[in-house]
């Protein structure tokens, strides 16, 4: 014979049963967020994003001295430097101090502006390509320095080099100087002698070539009185709807 035995006469079975015996879950202890690094000043660092010619080299670390901010930079870097890198620099030091610049390795000379620091980087680093590969025809090989000026660069020529400036000679500095940081999209002028004491620039080769031989640049005025012409032609031709002035036709005999 089974004995049936009821829950409810046994307190224990029935609260076990019911889960009372369950212990309540544990409530978690907050775990205590770790403290944050603190984060580095602002002004720590310089970027030169938007500051040089060609790629952005890495950031820099600077040091504060005095109430001024010394930027420390390499020779190859400083040399590509553009006019103004300045008023690029100086948002980032988060504070109104004095912006000074500085060359690695040159000891304790400071320099006050980017266009001061880029020419003494100049003597040390200079951006240099071989005229040889920028014109058409044999010329004595010659060295040329190449010099940041604004936020493009320009290539001092002879008179007979620019005579025969290849039509490309831009992609072709630029090509030199891959391997000093020069890269992208970067303006190119070529400056000569255009007479009289005058020192000329341009970016278009066939003008410069055009200023070396004594020939005016540009159109000549037969060139421009034909397209006034023409221009004068077109605006008759949108005034009358589209006509086309009327063309002596030679009658076809029709086939027998």
């Amino acid at each position: 014979m089974i004995t049936r035995l009821v829950l409810s006469a046994d307190s224990h079975r029935l609260a076990a049963a019911l889960g009372s015996n369950i212990p309540a879950p544990a409530q978690r202890a907050k775990t205590q967020k770790r403290a944050k690094t603190k984060e580095k000043e602002r002004g720590d660092t310089v970027s030169f994003n938007g500051a040089v010619v060609g790629s952005t080299p890495p950031a820099v670390s600077v040091r504060r001295n005095d109430g001024a901010v010394v930027v420390e930079v390499p020779p190859q870097v400083a040399v590509r430097l553009r006019d103004d890198a300045d008023q690029v620099v100086i948002p980032q030091l988060g504070e109104s101090e004095k912006l000074v610049w500085a060359l690695s390795g040159d000891g304790d000379r400071r320099f006050a502006t980017a266009p001061e620091v880029r020419s003494a980087a100049a003597d040390q680093a200079p951006l240099e390509v071989q005229v040889a590969k920028l014109v058409s025809e044999s010329r004595p090989d010659r060295t040329a320095r190449v010099s940041v000026e604004g936020a493009g660069l320009v290539v001092q020529l002879g008179r007979e080099e620019a005579e025969v400036l290849l039509d490309d000679a831009a992609r072709k500095v630029l090509a030199q100087l891959k391997t000093a940081g020069v890269r992208g999209r970067v303006r190119v002028e070529f400056e000569l002698d255009g007479g009289e004491g005058k020192t000329v620039r341009d970016s278009r080769p066939g003008a410069v070539r055009k200023i070396a031989r004594g020939e005016p640049v540009g159109a000549s005025s037969e060139r421009r009185d034909r397209r006034r012409r023409s221009r004068s032609r077109g605006r008759k031709r949108a005034e009358g709807g589209g006509e086309q002035p009327a063309a002596a036709v030679e009658a076809q005999p029709e086939a027998s």
